[in-house]
């Protein structure tokens, strides 16, 4: 997963449960560390100009810049 990328978020990233919404990466907080869990700080779609820190699950993403 690299900045740009839109992705989507979880309350429960590792069991895909709580759908939160799509997001776009905006900058890394915490790298995967080998858990498959790293922390970004995210914009979510529905939500533009808004910033948030999300736990994200090692994922495909949805688009790419």
């Amino acid at each position: 997963m690299k900045t740009g990328d839109i992705v989507q978020v979880y309350d429960h990233p590792v069991t895909f449960e709580g759908f939160e919404g799509e997001a776009k990466l905006i900058s890394e907080y915490r790298p995967n560390e080998g858990d498959g869990l790293s922390m970004w700080v995210v914009e979510f779609l529905d939500d533009p100009g808004q910033e948030y820190l999300r736990a994200v699950y090692e994922q495909e993403p949805l688009t790419a810049n």
